[in-house]
């Protein structure tokens, strides 16, 4: 058995991969201000635990203007029959 990659599918930068997640319904993009010390986290672990998809947050109190956060680590996918 062979595994063939198909290369030109893979993300070239993590812009590129936040958006292929989106595409696929794996992110969901947080406009809200969040605090990053206690709801960052909060809202991060509640996803991961309910299988839900990642969560991108676009402001950040206390951040500079642009500043945004990121977390997909270990979470299991948050489409129905994807793990």
């Amino acid at each position: 058995m062979s595994l063939t990659i198909d290369r030109t599918a893979i993300p070239r930068t993590y812009r590129d991969y936040l958006d292929q997640l989106k595409s696929m319904g794996e992110m969901r993009e947080i406009d809200d201000e969040v605090d990053w010390n206690y709801e960052e986290g909060a809202i991060l672990r509640r996803c991961t635990e309910q299988c839900l998809p990642g969560p991108i947050f676009n402001k950040i109190k206390d951040s500079p203007d642009g500043f945004r956060a990121a977390c997909f680590g270990m979470a299991k996918s948050g489409t129905p029959g994807q793990t």
